[in-house]
C-alpha cells in the first residue's frame, strides 16, 4: 500500500515534470518563432530603404542629365545665333561695299562723260571759230580782188577820160566816190556784225580802208571822196575803241586833198 503510494506519487510527479518540460519547450519554440518574425521585418525594411535611395539616385541622375541635355541645346542655340548675326553682318558690309562700289564707278563714269562732253564742244567752238576765220578772211581776200580791179579800172578810165573836158571828169569822180562809198560801208557793216570782238579782222579792215583810201587819195583830188571816204571810216569804228585812229587818220588824209 505504501509501494503503491509512491508510485502514484511518483507517476503524478512524473507527470507533472513532463508537464513543465512541455511548456518550456513550447514556450522556447514560441520564443523562437516571434524572434525569426523580427528578423524578417528588419531585412525587409532595409531593402525598402535601399530600393528608395536607389530610386532617388536614379531620378538625381536623370535629372542632372536632362539639366546637361538642356545647358548643351541652350549653348547651341547661341552659337547658332551668334553665326547668323556674324553671316548677316558680313553679308551686310559685302553689300554696303559692292554699292560703294558701284555708285563710284557710276561718278567716274558721269564725270567722263562730261569731260568728254566738254572737250568735244571746246572742240566744235574752235572748229567753228577757225571756220568763221578762214570765211572773214576768204571774204576779205574777195573784196580786195574786187577793190583792186576796180581801182585798176578807174585809174584805165580816168587815164583815158583825161583829155575829155573837166564835166567828164566829174562824173567819173562822182561814180567812184559812189563806188567807193558802197565798197567801205559793206566792209564796215560786215565787220561790225560778225565780228564785233575779233582783234584779227578789225586790224584787216584798217588796213584794207587804209589801203584804199590812201590808193583814191592819189588817184583823185576830189574834195568830196575825201570827205565821203573819212565819213564812212567814221561810220565803220563808232562802235569800237579806235577813236584815236580816226582823228590820226582824219589829220593825216587831209594833206593829200590840199594837194
Amino acid at each position: 500500500m505504501i509501494h503503491h503510494h509512491i508510485n502514484i506519487i511518483n507517476h503524478h510527479h512524473h507527470h507533472h515534470l513532463t508537464s513543465i518540460i512541455i511548456i518550456i519547450i513550447h514556450h522556447q519554440h514560441h520564443h523562437h518563432h516571434h524572434h525569426h518574425h523580427h528578423h524578417i521585418t528588419i531585412i525587409i525594411i532595409i531593402i525598402i530603404i535601399i530600393i528608395i535611395i536607389i530610386i532617388i539616385i536614379i531620378i538625381i541622375i536623370i535629372i542632372i542629365i536632362i539639366i546637361i541635355i538642356i545647358i548643351i541645346i541652350i549653348i547651341i542655340i547661341i552659337i547658332i545665333i551668334i553665326i547668323i548675326i556674324i553671316t548677316i553682318i558680313i553679308i551686310s558690309i559685302i553689300i554696303i561695299i559692292i554699292i560703294i562700289i558701284i555708285i563710284i564707278i557710276i561718278i567716274i563714269i558721269i564725270i567722263i562723260i562730261i569731260i568728254i562732253i566738254i572737250i568735244i564742244i571746246i572742240i566744235t567752238i574752235i572748229i567753228i571759230i577757225i571756220f568763221i576765220i578762214i570765211i572773214v578772211i576768204i571774204i576779205i581776200i574777195i573784196i580786195i580782188i574786187i577793190i583792186i580791179i576796180i581801182i585798176i579800172s578807174i585809174s584805165i578810165i580816168s587815164s583815158s577820160s583825161s583829155n575829155n573836158s573837166s564835166s567828164n571828169r566829174n562824173n567819173t569822180n562822182t561814180t567812184t566816190t559812189i563806188i567807193v562809198t558802197i565798197i567801205v560801208i559793206i566792209i564796215s557793216s560786215s565787220s561790225s556784225r560778225s565780228n564785233n570782238n575779233t582783234n584779227i579782222t578789225t586790224t584787216i579792215i584798217v588796213i584794207i580802208i587804209i589801203i584804199t583810201s590812201s590808193i583814191f587819195f592819189f588817184i583823185t583830188s576830189n574834195t568830196t571822196i575825201n570827205i565821203i571816204i573819212i565819213t564812212s571810216y567814221i561810220h565803220a569804228y563808232r562802235h569800237t575803241d579806235r577813236q584815236t585812229y580816226i582823228h590820226t587818220d582824219i589829220q593825216t588824209y587831209r594833206q593829200p586833198s590840199r594837194r
